[in-house]
Formats: structure tokens, sequence, C-alpha cells
């Protein structure tokens, strides 16, 4: 009798750059388009991008990759940058300034202080 166990781990590791104060775990949640992927046994930090941070974050996180699963067979690898469209949206409602956010391609809203939270289908924000 032949028995083969094969055993696959996926360590993702991800990291938001986000100044509009939405909540990352809203951010993670939608698509948006991707602008840079890389797949290969090993994969090579991201050098070129036009946004220095980007480029920090992608040099740690692929040195924290191969130091730490360095004693694992690896497979493949992939590093992948997307970019998430959020618009933050600014309102009056009896003389109170709050704000709403349309996020990701599939334009999901997020209201957190409007009082009426459920609209029964018979409003719509856009």
């Amino acid at each position: 009798m032949l028995f083969i166990l094969f055993y696959s781990v996926n360590h993702a590791t991800s990291h938001i750059v986000d100044r509009s104060g939405l909540s990352k775990d809203l951010i993670r949640s939608v698509s948006g388009a991707i602008v840079f992927q890389q797949q290969d046994k090993q994969v090579t930090p991201m050098t070129k991008y036009p946004v220095a941070e980007i480029n920090e974050h992608s040099a740690r996180i692929v040195d924290e990759h191969r130091r730490s699963y360095s004693s694992l067979t690896q497979l493949q690898q992939r590093h992948k940058l997307s970019v998430i469209p959020i618009s933050q949206c600014w309102y009056k409602r009896k003389k109170t300034n709050t704000c709403f956010w349309v996020y990701g391609t599939e334009h999901l809203v997020h209201t957190p202080d409007y009082p009426q939270q459920t609209c029964y289908g018979c409003c719509s924000i856009l």
C-alpha cells in the first residue's frame, strides 16, 4: 500500500496603506485593480513604485517570509499590489457635519454615523 501525504500551507501577509480613515477590515473585504503582480519560486521586493512606503513594506514582507519560512519547501510565491478606490464624502444633516465612504470596485457604502441604518429598499445614497 502506498500512502502519499501532500501538505500545503499558504502563508499570506498583507499591508494596507490608507489615509482615508476607513477600517482596514472593510478594505480587505473588497477588490480593486491589480497594478503589480509577480509569481515565481521566489519573488523579489518592489523597488520602483512611486510611493516609497509601498517599496519599504514590500521589502520587509519579502525578507520576513524569506527568514520565517526558510526551513519549508517552497513551491511558489506571489507578490501582488492592488489599488482599491475609496471616496470619502462629507455631508451636513441637521447641523451636523459627517461623512460616508464608497469603496472597492463593488461600490460598497459605509455610513457609520447615519441615523437610519436601514431604508428597507426605499432609498439610496447613490
